[in-house]
């Protein structure tokens, strides 16, 4: 598994490293293989008129899917835990659909088998 971090208008330190690679390789543990996790970190003040707004975009590439989630916030480590937290509700969305999938299969097949 390969982790990249990306930071655009904002200095990339090896404490916000870590932090937001650990709040994102948590998430991985729901999945079964991760290929890569590419990070972006990035200030935007451009075209905000009161403050710096943060934000955090993180795709997880999974054999045949990739997983993307993106937060905005007034502090970087809000961004950050915020994607996590939408990160895993996509994850625990996707494994429900295809776990409902399965077993209507399992139905299927076993109704065949029956009649």
């Amino acid at each position: 598994m390969a982790t990249s971090i990306r930071g655009k208008n904002l200095d990339l330190t090896e404490d916000l490293k870590d932090f937001a690679t650990k709040k994102v390789e948590s998430v991985t543990k729901l999945l079964e293989s991760v290929i890569d996790i590419r990070i972006d970190l990035s200030k935007e003040t451009n075209h905000h008129q009161k403050g710096d707004i943060y934000k955090a975009s993180v795709d997880i590439q999974v054999p045949g899917n990739v997983y993307h989630a993106e937060e905005n916030a007034e502090d970087i480590k809000t961004a950050i835990n915020r994607v996590k937290q939408e990160l895993q509700q996509i994850i625990k969305h996707d494994k429900g659909q295809r776990d409902a999938k399965r077993r209507e299969t399992q139905k299927a097949v076993r109704e065949m088998k029956e009649g």
